[in-house]
Formats: C-alpha cells, structure tokens, sequence
C-alpha cells in the first residue's frame, strides 16, 4: 500500500498524458490537492462505503475489533476499528478498517448494517 499526498495531486497529469498520449481531455485537465481530495471524499469514498456495506449484508457472521498503534504523526496510541468478515465475492476473510464506526450508514438503534 502507498500512501497518497494531496500536494503530489499536480504531478498526475504528467501520469495520465503518459497513459492516454491521444486523449483530448487529458490534455486540458487540471488536478490540484483541492480537487482530488473532493474526489476521494465525495467519489471514492462513499463508493466503498456502498460496497462494504454490499459485502457485510451478504455475510452472516462479522468481527469488529481494534487495531492499537501507534500514530507515528501525532505520536500517540489510538484505536482505529476494524472489521472482519467472510467475503463470498473473494471467497476469503476480509479486513477492513472504518475511519469511525459512526461513519458507516447504520441504524443505531438495532445495531444493524
């Protein structure tokens, strides 16, 4: 795994013109640390959120844990949820980390996914 900065969002357009050398659109776009943050957050993100949803109403059975660790940028130890669960679209386990547990679309007061 990578870990992406918003800031190298610039050197993109370098990549894609070199991925698609006769895109027309690839030749007027403009990509900054704004936008593709807008991107992850409003594209990309409920996206996946849909789609572990998708997963975990498929399953029967799940785990949710905590992963202690250590933040090594605010240098202090947090607890961030993960689950776990039987994916029958991989045919394996699947773990997946939640920013917080409250972020998922739940109802709250059955507990339910």
């Amino acid at each position: 795994m990578r870990h992406f900065l918003y800031n190298s969002a610039g050197n993109l357009k370098e990549l894609f013109a070199l991925m698609f050398p006769d895109s027309i659109i690839v030749k007027g776009i403009t990509i900054g640390n704004t936008k593709i943050a807008y991107i992850i957050t409003h594209g990309l993100a409920p996206f996946f959120e849909q789609d572990l949803i998708k997963s975990l109403q498929n399953c029967t059975e799940y785990v949710v844990c905590f992963d202690k660790a250590l933040n090594h940028v605010v240098q202090r130890g947090q607890m961030d949820p993960v689950i776990r669960f039987w994916d029958v679209h991989f045919n394996q386990v699947s773990s997946h980390y939640l920013s917080f547990p409250w972020s998922l679309n739940c109802k709250r007061s059955s507990g339910q996914v």
